[in-house]
């Protein structure tokens, strides 16, 4: 498959993967070297928590340390490359579990879903699937710029129906007639 990647108004062709400001495109758009990156970034800083363990600091902390050193990696464009393989993410949601054990001293065999309910933190599909209903409610409101024409299902018709508080979306069309007619 080749992909023509246009990116204000600078074309793109023939790359097996490039850096748009920290997102990894590769040409298959399976995300891969996004996250191989990001694994890298963040192996270090499970590292750091691991070795703060020994030092007694309370957990509010700690917890601060992960929201300032490895959140915001995975909360970057997430909505984007989220929707990689689920190999990627389990990859990324395991960095992040060993982070949060470390940060409370919890086990490492503690279950997942405990782990998530110690921490009120968001696994890295949790927030994914935050920040694409975040996109959707601003754009509903007009508050964000969207490509998209989503429209209430109530405000398409007067008559009650079971997804009357549904969203539709309208399909997009890339088509431009007449660009290529001779006239």
């Amino acid at each position: 498959m080749k992909i023509n990647l246009v990116l204000h108004s600078q074309k793109y062709e023939d790359f097996r993967w490039k850096d748009f400001s920290g997102l990894y495109i590769d040409e298959c758009l399976t995300w891969r070297n996004h996250v191989d990156c990001l694994a890298r970034k963040l192996a270090p800083i499970v590292g750091i928590l691991y070795r703060f363990r020994s030092f007694k600091l309370p957990h509010r902390i700690k917890l601060n340390l992960y929201y300032s050193l490895f959140h915001p990696h995975i909360t970057y464009l997430n909505v984007i490359w989220s929707v990689s393989a689920t190999v990627n993410i389990k990859r990324i949601e395991i960095l992040q579990r060993r982070a949060l054990k470390h940060i409370y001293d919890l086990h490492p065999l503690t279950p997942t879903d405990l782990l998530y309910n110690i921490t009120n933190v968001f696994s890295v599909g949790e927030s994914a699937r935050y920040c694409s209903a975040q996109y959707i409610h601003k754009t509903l409101l007009g508050d964000a710029h969207s490509n998209l024409v989503l429209t209430k299902i109530n405000q398409m018709h007067n008559y009650s129906t079971r997804h009357r508080e549904g969203i539709y979306i309208a399909p997009v069309s890339s088509v431009k007639y007449g660009l290529k007619s001779p006239l």
